[in-house]
């Protein structure tokens, strides 16, 4: 990947869905022969201080995946926010309304405790473009692809990747933004 697509980060997930052992994960963790660039840690999870420390002492850097206010106020107690690449605020609601509420109220915590690192936002299902449409507002990157929908925004079908990031791109340009984060 590094050889083909030169100076683009890569990133993986440590999502307790891929090993759910917390021991397990950093034995895996600790035996990558190569390293990604950042690795995204759900603050939900569990034995996320041990993971955490054992990415920091590798290099890798770390996406914070905060889910909830209490993941927020999680990350503030760990101390390592200024360490973090990025906070990932990832609504769950799958509902619009909530999960554009739910961002809004983990950004606020985020802010009322002091983490300043960047952030980039994105929802589930159908919500995902409410909540895209709600970072661009608060001038937030955005994250869109299949993981987080299978929906183009009027609720017609995906056929790929591509559909989505073209319909993400369109409301970018809406919102008179030059450049952001996919």
């Amino acid at each position: 990947m590094r050889a083909v697509c030169p100076g683009i980060p890569i990133g993986l997930t440590t999502g307790i869905w891929i090993e759910p052992a917390p021991a397990r994960r950093l034995e895996l963790v600790t035996a990558w022969a190569v390293a990604p660039d950042f690795v995204s840690v759900n603050l939900s999870e569990t034995g996320v201080p041990e993971l955490c420390d054992r990415l920091l002492a590798r290099s890798i850097g770390i996406e914070a995946g905060v889910w909830t206010v209490d993941d927020a106020r999680t990350l503030a107690a760990l101390g390592i926010a200024d360490r973090c690449e990025r906070v990932l605020v990832e609504a769950q609601p799958s509902e619009a309304r909530a999960a554009v509420d739910e961002a809004r109220a983990i950004d606020d915590e985020l802010d009322r405790v002091g983490i300043r690192v960047p952030r980039l936002h994105h929802g589930d299902g159908l919500a995902t473009w409410a909540v895209i449409d709600a970072a661009l507002e608060r001038d937030r990157d955005i994250r869109i692809g299949l993981e987080d929908t299978a929906q183009r925004p009027d609720g017609s079908p995906a056929l790929h990747n591509a559909d989505l990031v073209e319909a993400a791109v369109a409301m970018v340009r809406r919102r008179g933004r030059s450049r952001t984060s996919f």
